[in-house]
């Protein structure tokens, strides 16, 4: 009571999407996998108990890739970052509640029928190892481009200054 607050609300992501071919594309039957790798929009709300309520959600960048069965042979790499912040400002007691979501799909297609091709390795580096030990590398660090373990993860910032009413 008497006081008035603010809560900054701050969140981001950096990650990288990698796809390493496993196979060739021979012209005759023997393709190269395809690929499919997406994040969703990452949906992000605060809401105050018996209060008002707010969006500070964002699409990250470069938020899709893909290749086709019999494509490309090569290594595909492609970093997405983004950010978005708001601030809420009240007077009294408050129960403030953030809720964010966001979903990671990757695919790779071996085509179980007719033309039989290879699948590809397809991962996510988003601040955490792959935990396959088959030879899976696509989502390991420092992995393609060097990229930083640290540096790569979603992030939310809260920062609560409280200031007396005048």
């Amino acid at each position: 009571a008497g006081e008035q607050w603010t809560l900054d609300l701050a969140h981001s992501i950096l990650g990288a999407m990698t796809v390493y071919s496993d196979g060739y594309n021979d012209g005759i039957g023997f393709q190269d996998g395809g690929f499919s790798m997406s994040i969703t929009p990452v949906t992000a709300s605060w809401s105050i108990a018996g209060g008002g309520s707010g969006n500070f959600g964002f699409t990250p960048s470069n938020s899709s890739m893909s290749d086709g069965i019999g494509g490309s042979s090569n290594t595909h790499y492609q970093e997405f970052s983004g950010s978005n912040s708001t601030s809420i400002v009240g007077t009294g007691n408050a129960s403030v509640t953030v809720t964010i979501s966001f979903v990671l799909d990757a695919f790779s297609n071996s085509n179980t029928a007719f033309p039989t091709a290879n699948g590809d390795e397809a991962g996510f580096r988003l601040g955490k190892n792959d935990t396959i030990d088959s030879d899976f590398t696509a989502g390991k660090y420092p992995g393609h481009a060097n990229r930083n373990l640290f540096d790569d993860g979603h992030f939310l910032d809260i920062d609560l200054t409280v200031t007396p009413v005048p």
